[in-house]
């Protein structure tokens, strides 16, 4: 999908400290793909269109690092008094395939009762203003 190979070296991550050339991979790394749903039904028209097409395309995001995020595990809880408390814990950072997810498009309906609303608030909204406007300061 988008074109990832998880044994693929992934050069943004940086290279190995050890040996010259050798950058961890995918399956090490985790990395990001982001997946677009486009939706559409046509050009806008007083027609009813009910058929809704979405297209999904998906595009590797490049990142040197990508995961759900960091876990802390208590091997020891907190205990004492406030201040003076100790503890053992583990930080576990797991690194893995993000999907992130967009959408875009249009969908197009004609609404009726949209209309009539939008051209009766039009013709009646600036009269309504001035009226209480003129009562307002009058008091």
């Amino acid at each position: 999908m988008a074109g990832v190979d998880l044994d693929e070296m992934n050069t943004i991550a940086g290279e190995d400290a050890l040996e010259d050339g050798k950058y961890p991979r995918y399956r090490m790394t985790g990395t990001i793909l982001q997946v677009n749903i486009d939706y559409g039904n046509g050009d806008p028209s007083t027609r009813n269109n009910k058929k809704v097409e979405a297209t999904v395309t998906t595009q590797k995001q490049l990142i040197g690092w990508a995961g759900p995020g960091s876990e802390r595990v208590h091997i020891k809880y907190p205990e004492g008094e406030q201040g003076k408390q100790s503890y053992d814990y583990v930080d576990r950072y797991g690194q893995g395939i993000v999907f992130s997810f967009k959408a875009t498009g249009q969908v197009y309906v004609f609404d009726i009762v949209h209309l009539v609303n939008t051209t009766t608030t039009t013709r009646t909204a600036p009269p309504a203003a001035a009226t209480s406007a003129t009562s307002t300061t009058d008091r």
